[in-house]
Formats: C-alpha cells, sequence, structure tokens
C-alpha cells in the first residue's frame, strides 16, 4: 500500500513539474509569437524602404531570439522565479503591438513585479 502511494505522488509531482515546464515554455513561445507578428507588421508599414535582404536578416534575427529563449527555458524552469517571469511573458504577449511598439521605459504591472522579486533574489545571493 506504502508502495503505491508513494508511486502516486511521484507521478503527481512529475505531472506538476511537467505542467509547469510546458506553461513556462508555452508563455515564451506566445510572447516570441507576438514579437514576431508586431515586428512583422511593423515591416510590413514600411516595407517602402527596406530591401527583401533587410527583412530576411530580420526575420532571421527574430526567429534565433526564439530559438536562444527555447533553449534557455528547461535549464530554468525549476527556478523561483519562473512563476514570477511566466507572468511576465504572458502579460507582455496580451499587449497589442502598438502598445508594445510606445512601451519604452514603462511595462506591465506582472513584469514590474518580476523585476522587484528578481532584485530581492539577486540581493539575497549575493
Amino acid at each position: 500500500m506504502r508502495t503505491v502511494q508513494q508511486f502516486l505522488m511521484t507521478v503527481l509531482l512529475l505531472t506538476a513539474a511537467i505542467t509547469h515546464a510546458d506553461s513556462l515554455e508555452k508563455a515564451s513561445q506566445d510572447l516570441c509569437e507576438r514579437i514576431k507578428q508586431c515586428s512583422l507588421a511593423e515591416m510590413d508599414n514600411t516595407s517602402s524602404s527596406m530591401s527583401p535582404q533587410m527583412r530576411a536578416m530580420i526575420e532571421s534575427s527574430i526567429n534565433s531570439m526564439c530559438d536562444a529563449m527555447q533553449k534557455e527555458f528547461p535549464k530554468h524552469n525549476n527556478h523561483p522565479l519562473a512563476d514570477s517571469a511566466m507572468r511576465c511573458m504572458r502579460s507582455m504577449a496580451d499587449l497589442s503591438c502598438e502598445e508594445i511598439k510606445n512601451m519604452k521605459q514603462s511595462t506591465t504591472p506582472e513584469c514590474k513585479a518580476y523585476r522587484e522579486e528578481m532584485e530581492k533574489y539577486d540581493a539575497r545571493a549575493k
């Protein structure tokens, strides 16, 4: 009986870990897709002044950024700040392209909270 309980507990913990990792990865994918969508829309608006080679280079750069993010997340999905990072990415992905374009120094409340948590975490690590 105890072995069955231990097995079930292990399955539950693994399921939670996989769900968390998938959520963090999904949030980063959604944010990358949003950035791609907004960047491509902006390029379409300025297409008369952009060469096809320049457009291809920018698209490749955006894809590389997203690929790099995707490779990073499996290393950090158990990090204490992973949930906060996920909320920040989701809040950014929910913004309109116009909001992203006009953000400059401002940020979403979720990203502000993440930045504050990160600063506290870094201070404790020193």
